[in-house]
């Protein structure tokens, strides 16, 4: 069970709260820290505001998490990001609280996971979300590195070890 200090019993007892997200997101070539309200400065570092949207973040069966982030793409950089690999299998933890509550203890880490399948659209670009164990556990990326691009003619000579192959065409 969590307890709470009053600052935020105060906030939750308006009329009118001001939920806050905190989106720390660990790219391949730099760790973004995103902000769902305004400028905030927490635990040393500064949230900026990019107009990012937390949606469906929920627990799962097994207590895996899962959910998506939606990236505004006005310039199309995020998705010439989301389309090179950026975003896929990095690190992602975000923590919520209220705006007008804001302090190290009051805002609990709600998701701690990886980013998976990028949907890109003119607009937005939207990350699935998934714990790490889950996304590990379901489908495991590997990529090779120039597997195949180039099929030697046939007549050609290929020498292993001590053994020698000459490659044969297939049809004629």
């Amino acid at each position: 069970m969590r307890t709470v200090d009053g600052s935020i019993l105060r906030e939750a007892a308006r009329p009118l709260t001001a939920p806050l997200y905190l989106i720390e997101f660990q790219a391949v070539s730099v760790t973004y820290r995103w902000s769902t309200r305004g400028d905030v400065e927490w635990m040393g570092w500064d949230w900026t505001p990019t107009g990012v949207v937390v949606e469906s973040l929920r627990t799962i069966a097994g207590g895996a998490q899962e959910g998506t982030l939606s990236l505004p793409n006005t310039d199309n950089s995020m998705s010439a990001l989301a389309l090179a690999g950026e975003f896929t299998d990095r690190p992602v933890r975000i923590w919520a609280t209220d705006a007008g509550a804001l302090f190290a203890a009051n805002a609990p880490r709600v998701f701690d996971g990886v980013a998976g399948n990028a949907d890109v659209a003119s607009a937005r670009v939207r990350i699935a979300l998934s714990s790490a164990g889950q996304a590990r556990a379901a489908a495991p990326r590997i990529y090779f590195d120039q597997v195949c691009n180039h099929i030697p003619p046939g007549g050609k000579v290929v020498v292993w070890g001590s053994e020698r192959y000459e490659l044969g065409r297939r049809y004629g």
